[in-house]
């Protein structure tokens, strides 16, 4: 939780924060709310197992996802030399 505030604050616009901040919690909560209905129709569906695997899945992704786009939107970010 404390990393995902820290996040959103080094990420916010200087002149609308508290708004940004405010979208950012919200999505980062609904993740937080609808990850156990999907693990219990995944279970009910294919079987805990698959439903784990399927949650494993989707924390690689996420994790593909930050470290491709957050040193984009870093404030100090620097873009390579073009080759």
């Amino acid at each position: 939780a404390g990393i995902n505030m820290i996040l959103g604050a080094d990420l916010a616009p200087q002149g609308s924060r508290s708004e940004f901040l405010a979208a950012f919690r919200m999505l980062t909560s609904g993740g937080v709310a609808l990850a156990p209905a999907m693990i219990t129709v995944l279970t009910a569906s294919v079987g805990l197992a698959s439903a784990l695997a399927a949650t494993g899945l989707l924390n690689f992704v996420g994790a593909f996802l930050f470290w491709k786009y957050l040193p984009i939107y870093a404030p100090d970010y620097k873009k390579p030399a073009e080759e």
